[in-house]
């Protein structure tokens, strides 16, 4: 108490305001802190369900590799997707701290090549980006990859390139920041002399810090990029245009689709449905807030993927103005500071 009863005032204010930006500063979460939780993760082949991994934590820049056996117990190889029967495109699906996700595996990485039989067919793949959600801050990207140093082929040799992994394993495999895998030991070794060894499909979590203001993209990347970088909360729950929710795949289908005649209804649901996709990804939506309830408005009532308004209406024209100015936003126009690619 000595030593501040010889402080000025000025003094006193000083280490105050130190004292309380300290705390501030210390208190509060930092980009590093932030976190997500995969859980629940499993992954579907026609009839056979597989469900194998505990919950993991991740933090921006980490990466979870999810791949067969894992914690070493249980049975070995019981992640080789390549055998299932079915023979089908897997679906991925779980949660991210409570969002759900899921995602197809559309290139059948988890099933090459027609799911081959036999000792020969190396299966090693690289990754094969499937998804992304974004959630507690996080981007969480979902890709899905294929471990083989079982088979006598050269790793890289049967899946065409760039997808063959020359190096038996896509990257990061062992050196992800989480592991759920083991290897397998064989009696007598592998076919390819390697002991232990992988015949196993690999999901890879990837966490990055969310993009602020992230800037709009078009209606031609959200038709071309389908399911796999749109929004998951889109792909789980659809959109509601005008007054009639739609699945992710109905607004596929309005993406894809031509607006023959001059028709104004698909003109203006390409452009809305655009918006609103681009506003769950994570771009501003104020300066485009007006423009969505009036386009909404415009649209109640009306099914886009099966009706029609021509543009020459009284109707049509006030769809096309809204129509123009989405578009204008959709192409990054009205958000001078948004961030990432345009």
């Amino acid at each position: 108490m000595r030593a501040l009863r010889h402080m000025d005032m000025k003094q006193l204010v000083a280490l105050f305001v130190a004292l309380t930006i300290a705390i501030v500063v210390f208190g509060m979460p930092t980009e590093s802190q932030a976190q997500v939780t995969i859980g629940n993760v499993k992954v579907v082949i026609g009839g056979t369900t597989y469900q194998l991994w505990s919950d993991q934590p991740i933090n921006a820049g980490q990466t979870l590799v999810l791949a067969q056996n894992p914690g070493g117990t249980g049975t070995p190889f019981n992640f080789d997707t390549s055998d299932n029967s079915s023979c089908v495109a897997a679906t991925i699906s779980g949660t991210g701290s409570g969002t759900p996700f899921s995602f197809p595996d559309s290139t059948q990485v988890l099933t090459p090549a027609n799911c081959p039989t036999g000792t020969a067919f190396n299966e090693a793949q690289n990754y094969a980006q499937i998804g992304n959600f974004t959630t507690n801050g996080l981007l969480i990207t979902v890709s899905v990859g294929y471990a083989d140093n079982a088979h006598s082929d050269t790793c890289g040799t049967d899946i065409l390139p760039p997808r063959g992994s020359t190096t038996c394993f896509p990257s990061p495999f062992a050196t992800a920041t989480f592991v759920q895998g083991t290897a397998t030991t064989v009696a007598g070794g592998c076919v390819d002399g390697a002991n232990p060894c992988w015949d196993s499909g690999v999901i890879l979590f990837s966490a990055t810090a969310a993009p602020s203001n992230a800037c709009p993209l078009t209606q031609g990347f959200w038709k071309n990029h389908f399911p796999g970088s749109w929004p998951s909360s889109v792909i789980a729950n659809g959109l509601t245009i005008g007054s009639i929710t739609y699945s992710a795949a109905a607004l596929e289908m309005n993406l894809q689709k031509n607006p023959s005649g001059g028709n104004a209804l698909v003109i203006l649901s390409h452009q809305l449905i655009t918006a609103k996709i681009d506003i769950a990804n994570g771009s501003n939506p104020a300066p485009i807030a007006a423009t969505i309830t009036a386009a909404d408005a415009a649209i109640d009532g009306l099914n886009v993927n099966t009706q029609f308004v021509a543009s020459g209406s009284s109707l049509g024209q006030q769809m096309t103005a809204l129509s123009d100015t989405l578009d204008s936003y959709n192409n990054s126009n009205l958000t001078p500071t948004c961030t990432g690619p345009q």
